[in-house]
């Protein structure tokens, strides 16, 4: 499931965005059972995990490459 949701994470945002621009009443009643059943916390769990794991890498490459430059200047 989880290889599932990684790839509908931005079709599902993107759903989201056309129902809350075209106002359907219907909106409310898809968002309320995604909620019920999960799917949009779940999707939204792996959307900020990805983020959170890239600004990581991010951040160790920093590390890494002032390690780098420190060391090489001795």
């Amino acid at each position: 499931m989880y290889y599932k949701m990684m790839f509908s994470t931005p079709l599902l945002f993107i759903f989201l965005y056309i129902l809350k621009k075209k106002k359907i009443r219907i909106k409310r009643m898809i968002v309320d059972m995604w909620i019920k059943k999960g799917y949009l916390f779940y999707a939204l769990r792996i959307h900020l995990s990805k983020v959170f794991i890239h600004s990581l890498f991010d951040i160790f490459n920093l590390i890494l490459n002032e390690i780098v430059v420190f060391s090489t200047n001795f």
